[in-house]
């Protein structure tokens, strides 16, 4: 007898295997240490550019860095660049 066709022959008992399945993981995920979490941070965003060439600061902060941030400025809700 193949999982089809017993999941056919008895359709309670798969739905009542698979509410116990459930139940079972919200007791674990509620018993979960703080520590085995995943890492997560909301609201951070990272902005990263490679400039290849060897420019000097100066140039870098005129080409690039002010660019960035005059089109980041327009962000609403935004706490500092």
């Amino acid at each position: 007898m193949s999982l089809p066709d017993f999941s056919i022959r008895r359709p309670i008992t798969i739905l009542m295997l698979c509410i116990g399945l459930g139940v079972v993981g919200g007791i674990a995920l509620t018993r979960l240490p703080i520590e085995l979490y995943p890492n997560f941070s909301f609201g951070d965003i990272s902005i990263i550019i490679n400039v290849r060439g060897g420019m000097p600061p100066e140039e870098i902060e005129n080409r690039v860095t002010k660019l960035v941030e005059e089109s980041i400025g327009d962000v609403s809700h935004l706490k500092d660049v």
